[in-house]
């Protein structure tokens, strides 16, 4: 993923919502959410290079989502694919300490990112980014993590709270308002851009939730509501080089604990 914006504990009805954006190279083979063959309680998107993914949650209330850490000065070209993190978290039975305890210690092998994961239901969320080393539980609020760490004030991010903020306020937040959300592909200001170790031009064309470019983009949005009786409702909402849509996946089912 490249920009996630979640809401825990913040609405009368949901415990915790999710609008996330995923951007990749569009000739990077990739297969839609769906059900996984190594276990049929998980649902979640693939990468079909690694075989990891970026968001994935399981009947069962087990939950990751990743962002890559953009610092082009720092990147190891040999380095382990970051989406083989998310697989081994929803394929285990792990508390979020004790997986990131095993993380920490082969952080070095990974670039930069962020995880947003959850073994209990959402009563919490845990970030962990291996560039700060340290697990930050949470238990309530609205956030927003792009390339960087949690909560960073860049404008999409500040942008997607804002946004979050007021759907917040209706009474009810259906999936597809937060996937409108998601859509604007406005650039922000030149002196609100983020310097990491890119062109101007291309921190511009990166710096839109939505990003268009030639070969590279966003492939994916995804809205994930949980209410408080742990009724899951997901959608993915698939585009291709043109912005238009090619595909819409929806699950919806009871956690069972």
């Amino acid at each position: 993923m490249c920009l996630i914006l979640f809401s825990i504990n913040q609405h009368p009805k949901n415990k915790f919502i999710l609008a996330a954006n995923r951007d990749e190279f569009f000739n990077r083979p990739t297969k839609e959410a769906g059900y996984w063959k190594e276990n049929e309680n998980i649902i979640g998107g693939r990468d079909l290079n690694s075989g990891g993914t970026w968001l994935g949650i399981t009947k069962t209330g087990r939950f990751i989502a990743i962002t890559n850490y953009r610092d082009l000065s720092n990147e190891n070209k040999n380095a382990r694919s970051r989406g083989i993190i998310s697989k081994d978290f929803l394929l285990n039975s792990q508390s979020n300490k004790s997986f990131l305890n095993d993380v920490s210690s082969i952080k070095n092998e990974y670039n930069g990112f962020n995880l947003l994961l959850s073994d209990n239901s959402f009563e919490t969320i845990a970030h962990y980014s291996n560039i700060s080393d340290r697990m930050e539980i949470i238990e309530r609020g609205t956030h927003g993590l792009s390339n960087h760490l949690l909560d960073t004030s860049w404008p999409k991010t500040e942008y997607g709270k804002d946004q979050l903020t007021s759907l917040l306020k209706q009474e009810i937040i259906y999936t597809g308002d937060i996937i409108d959300m998601l859509n604007n592909n406005n650039e922000a200001p030149d002196n609100l851009l983020p310097d990491t170790g890119i062109s101007y031009e291309l921190e511009k064309k990166l710096s839109p939730v939505f990003i268009s470019m030639k070969g590279y983009g966003t492939r994916c949005s995804t809205a994930l509501i949980i209410d408080y009786n742990n009724n899951v409702n997901f959608l993915e909402v698939s585009y291709n080089d043109k912005k238009e849509v090619i595909g819409k996946k929806q699950f919806k089912f009871q956690i069972m604990l």
